[in-house]
């Protein structure tokens, strides 16, 4: 009878044990989790990490039961502004966020984006964006050393100043105006002097008087904290900025198909996060400069329609550019302005 029992009670452990070590099988622990690093140029509590970037990595997590997690360095730690395409086209980080601007050169047809007064809006200027690499498989070739997760194409830019109001074209002339790559031809175009850098570097620029003031969306304006530094705001929409989310290709590549399948579905979610976050911030953002007692500016019809011609010869200059290299300019640009 004993050696009965005995018999049972080990049969009843190994049951037990089994039903463990399936448990186990079936819920991954900390060390079966793979980690993918995400590299991102600004902080923790800029609107775009809290509303965008965190939320992804959270769904990530969730919809792949833990099995993945989505680790975001924040402030450049793992790769500079002007570096975030190419590491991660090299593998230094597994996935980035950045603005095509950052890389001069990198991405010609896609700069019709810089173009001016070509799109009214973030939900325009997306839209118009993602068209535009969907018919093009020129514009996709631009992307082809990456897997391109989404686009984006942030708030249009406004003219943002210190000391000089600008109500008028003729108060611009002449100002030294802070702005990416992106945008050079629309302030140019304006009779400014455009001073390309990058945004970290906008701050201290205003601060020590480098520039006169900033071509930038009013997301980036609050984000970067430039409302310490500017007290005169034009609103005229001259240009936008185009955004790309990217994974390095071997790591997509290392992704099982159901991974890859909920990285897509949940990436597909980023155009919507971002125009919702940054339409809700451009709200803020003039909130908070008129209770600084802050002037802003909305130009007239008129005063627009000739801000707006302004822009007009860069459209021809950038055809002839893109045509010099060999690409569809005209055809780019016809569907752009559609």
């Amino acid at each position: 009878m004993m050696g009965k029992k005995i018999l049972a009670i080990a049969g009843s452990i190994c049951i037990i044990l089994i039903w463990v070590a399936i448990q186990l099988m079936a819920t991954p622990t900390s060390a079966q989790a793979k980690e993918l690093s995400f590299s991102i140029h600004f902080g923790p509590k800029v609107s775009l990490s809290r509303y965008v970037f965190v939320p992804f990595a959270e769904e990530i997590k969730k919809r792949t039961n833990g099995q993945y997690t989505v680790k975001i360095y924040y402030g450049g730690t793992l790769a500079k502004v002007k570096d975030a395409y190419n590491a991660v086209e090299k593998g230094i980080v597994d996935m980035t966020y950045t603005q095509h601007a950052h890389t001069p050169g990198q991405f010609p047809l896609v700069g019709v984006m810089g173009l001016p007064f070509l799109t009214p809006s973030t939900q325009v200027s997306t839209m118009v964006l993602h068209g535009l690499y969907k018919e093009f498989p020129e514009i996709r070739k631009e992307h082809d050393d990456v897997h391109l997760l989404y686009l984006w194409s942030t708030l249009p830019i406004e003219i943002h100043t210190v000391k000089k109001p600008v109500r008028k074209l003729e108060d611009i002339k002449g100002l030294k105006i802070a702005t990416h790559a992106s945008a050079r031809a629309a302030v140019e175009g304006l009779g400014a002097v455009p001073v390309v850098m990058g945004t970290p570097a906008f701050y201290p620029s205003l601060e020590k008087g480098v520039v006169d003031g900033v071509a930038i969306a009013w997301g980036a304006w609050k984000g970067w904290r430039l409302y310490d530094v500017t007290k005169y705001h034009t609103n005229a929409h001259i240009s936008t900025w185009p955004c790309v989310i990217a994974m390095n290709m071997n790591t997509w590549n290392s992704l099982p198909p159901d991974i890859q399948k909920i990285v897509t579905e949940v990436a597909a979610n980023g155009p919507a996060w971002h125009c919702t976050t940054v339409t809700n911030i451009l709200k803020e953002a003039v909130a908070i400069a008129k209770e600084r007692g802050q002037e802003i500016f909305d130009l007239s019809p008129a005063e627009f329609a000739r801000w707006k011609a302004t822009g007009k010869p860069a459209y021809g200059k950038w055809v002839s550019k893109m045509n010099a290299k060999g690409l569809p300019g005209q055809a780019v640009l016809d569907e752009a302005l559609m």
